[in-house]
């Protein structure tokens, strides 16, 4: 589910974001979004040097798509490691979706 800004809104417990969507400078080609950092989930070195328990990540990935999908009716329709960044945030770390242009609304929910 989106909010006004172009943002994701989800009930989750943890930190999870996506990028603010610049509609002014999209168009039916091409989507602009704001730049997110991070380090792409499939980066494992990344997770060791950061002391990320990988265990933690997975489970909250699951989580964010299990609520996206079957709670919200939200579907991510390109879920690629390429598509999730990870930050480290003190302690904890936060998640970052990517390329939104194929997102849809289920009508199964």
């Amino acid at each position: 589910m989106m909010d006004g800004g172009g943002h994701f809104v989800a009930s989750l417990l943890f930190a999870f974001s996506s990028q603010q969507i610049y509609w002014n400078l999209t168009s039916k080609r091409t989507l602009v979004m704001e730049y997110a950092e991070g380090n792409f989930v499939s980066d494992r070195e990344y997770f060791i040097k950061a002391k990320i328990d990988t265990a933690e990540l997975c489970n909250r990935i699951e989580q964010m798509y299990s609520e996206m999908i079957f709670l919200s009716g939200t579907v991510h329709c390109d879920p690629h490691p390429g598509n999730i960044l990870v930050k480290k945030n003190g302690r904890d770390f936060n998640i970052v979706l990517l390329d939104h242009g194929l997102l849809t609304v289920s009508t199964l929910t």
